[in-house]
């Protein structure tokens, strides 16, 4: 976060400083208005100061948000992740080669005889 405070400071001091050497009235008065623009001007600076270190908090605040979301979500993963069983790493995946299907063929195309030993059917999706 931006410390403005030492900025303001020396802000002031160095645009005072040199108005405050001059004697002459006539010269007085035209750096009074330029001093006057100065401060105007200082104090849109000092505005956008404020607004830049109120939007920071924001940010910042909205970050500690986030985080304790994230949070949150890796605890509740982690909990349904040790609700389900563990896989046992010794049984494959893969079906076994003695299973037997029993696929109703209907009236799909059938080549060769009904009472056929081995029928091997084709499936295909045509969506």
């Amino acid at each position: 976060m931006i410390n403005t405070k030492p900025l303001k400071v020396l802000l002031a001091i160095g645009i005072a400083l040199p108005f405050t050497m001059c004697t002459n009235s006539q010269s007085n008065d035209a750096l009074n208005d330029k001093l006057d623009d100065m401060m105007q001007r200082q104090n849109v600076l000092m505005a956008k100061f404020d607004d830049i270190e109120k939007n920071q908090k924001e940010i910042l605040s909205n970050t500690t948000s986030i985080n304790k979301s994230v949070s949150d979500i890796n605890a509740q993963t982690k909990a349904i992740a040790q609700q389900q069983p563990a896989k046992p790493d010794n049984k494959p995946d893969k079906p076994s080669p003695s299973q037997v299907f029993d696929i109703p063929v209907g009236e799909s195309v059938v080549f060769g005889p009904a009472d056929a030993k081995v029928t091997i059917t084709e499936w295909m999706d045509f969506q």
